[in-house]
């Protein structure tokens, strides 16, 4: 990326020699980190890629190992892959070891897993040789209190006392379990952990369950005949499943919380009431209800999943109540929203949040919103004008793009980048004005915005990318202080500059 800065006239020359200081500054900087914290991925050692202690990927090919100290957590599937591996010691810093971490691992027979680990996710040690002897032993296996495996137990099952949390896809497709009982001490049960298990008639719950994942229960007997008494499936104050609902739906009170998926893809459902006690509505919850138009979110939820709406191709209204505080990834991607009101106490709007909502005209968000996410309004067509609050400091990439009737747009002092692509595409875009405090704008932030006729640039901005302005319209005026990064840029680029 070619960048102006404040100098007038900067020579190639200059500019290599400079990005050279950067980049031997920036590699320093890389190996002091690597040395004394092991943060960078490659740090600890080459085999191993690693970012924020989180361990993404295994490269190498030891048959035995032991993971640095810098890890506290095992991504999923990190060993995937690693066919020679036969031990593994896992350090006492992880905490979590998520999902396929070692599955196909055919070779690995002894793995070290300290008392830290809390939390093991979906097949973890799938298709390894020390799960096979694992369940040789006992077919229900468990780590630290966390059920990892029953898909070699037979009839009826009681899980054990000592189990705290049953772990996603447990028992998944065992078709040979007939019932199972869920002992006082269980808290959670992970996705999928009954699912495919279609002999499955007798489920006994203790009320301690408290969290229940997504389709926990799909394709078991026991689900098909508690959905012929009520569409709506509650296990302990959860909704766990409604696929079968259809029509006008009201959610029982005393449900606190709605599971994951519980409504994907039911397509008969038009309306559903929520009710006043409702906690928190899950993942994907409502994505794909394609009849439904309207929904209005209780008091006490506080958050909007990842993609809960999404694909609610009929979705017209949205009611947010106050207290909410975060609207996540993809929540409301690709509804006909056309007006919405953000609560004011919302400080967080997840990537692709509404994206594709091409009828959405009207969005008022309010002060107090730090941060907008990858993609969040991209697609949003019909969208002219936003104001951005004051309290804004990231807006990330894409975050508007191919909001083709937004017309004007200013960006507030706490915003100190204006990412790549951030408003590409936006046709319409005529005025811009950035606020002083802003220091760069990166390549192709305002690119093939083909009617921007203005743009404000502050002093503050130091650093501006080559294609920032790639818009096809040499009518294109930029105003900026005299001697400023503006007025190199505007001069090297061949657009009009005016000093303000």
């Amino acid at each position: 990326m070619k960048v102006f800065s404040k100098e007038k006239q900067v020579s190639y020359a200059g500019e290599q020699r400079f990005a050279y200081r950067l980049l031997a500054l920036f590699l320093a900087a890389i190996m002091v980190c690597g040395m004394c914290q092991g943060i960078q991925a490659q740090a600890a050692d080459g085999d191993f890629l690693i970012e924020d202690g989180v361990l993404l990927e295994y490269r190498g090919t030891k048959s035995k190992l032991t993971i640095p100290k810098t890890v506290t957590e095992i991504g999923e599937r990190a060993f995937v892959g690693a066919t020679g591996l036969k031990s593994v010691t896992i350090p006492k810093n992880v905490t979590r070891i998520g999902n396929y971490a070692f599955s196909g691992c055919s070779k690995l027979k002894e793995i070290t897993i300290p008392k830290t680990v809390t939390e093991i996710g979906a097949a973890a040690f799938s298709e390894t040789v020390w799960l096979k002897n694992k369940q040789k032993k006992n077919p229900l296996v468990v780590v630290n209190k966390i059920l990892v495996d029953g898909t070699t137990a037979k009839g009826t099952v009681t899980v054990p006392k000592s189990v705290t949390k049953i772990a996603g896809e447990a028992f998944a497709a065992n078709k040979k379990i007939t019932g199972v009982t869920i002992p006082k001490g269980v808290t959670a049960i992970g996705d999928k952990a009954f699912s495919g298990c279609s002999k499955l008639k007798s489920i006994r719950i203790n009320k301690t369950v408290i969290t229940v994942g997504s389709e926990v229960f799909s394709g078991t007997s026991w689900l098909k005949a508690q959905q012929k008494k009520n569409p709506l499936v509650v296990v302990n104050k959860v909704l766990v499943d409604g696929r079968t609902a259809k029509g006008t739906t009201t959610i029982p009170k005393g449900v606190a919380y709605i599971a994951d998926a519980a409504f994907l893809e039911c397509t008969k459902l038009k309306s559903v009431t929520l009710p006043s006690g409702l906690k928190k509505i899950g993942d994907n919850a409502f994505s794909g209800c394609s009849s439904l138009k309207s929904i209005t979110v209780p008091k006490g939820v506080k958050e909007i999943g990842k993609k809960t709406f999404a694909d609610c191709s009929s979705l017209k209204t949205v009611k947010l109540p106050e207290g909410m505080t975060k609207i996540g990834q993809s929540a409301f991607s690709h509804c006909k929203i056309e007006k919405l009101t953000i609560p004011k106490t919302v400080t967080e709007l997840g990537d692709s949040a509404f994206l594709g909502c091409a009828l959405l005209k009207s969005v008022a968000i309010p002060e107090g919103v730090t941060k907008i996410g990858n993609h969040t309004f991209e697609g949003c067509t019909a969208l002219k004008t936003i104001t951005l609050p004051k309290s804004l400091t990231v807006i990330e990439l894409g975050a508007f793009s191919e909001c083709k009737g937004l017309e004007s747009i200013t960006i507030p002092e706490g915003v100190s980048v204006i990412p790549n692509s951030v408003f590409s595409e936006c046709r319409n875009l005529k005025t811009v004005v950035v606020s002083e405090g802003v220091t760069t704008i990166e390549d192709y932030a305002f690119s093939f915005c083909t009617a921007l006729e203005s743009i404000t640039i502050p002093e503050s901005v130091t650093m501006i990318g080559e294609s920032a302005f790639y818009v096809g319209n040499e009518a294109m005026v930029i105003y900026g202080a005299e001697g400023s990064a503006a007025q190199s840029y505007a001069e090297a680029q061949g657009y009009s500059f005016e000093v303000q």
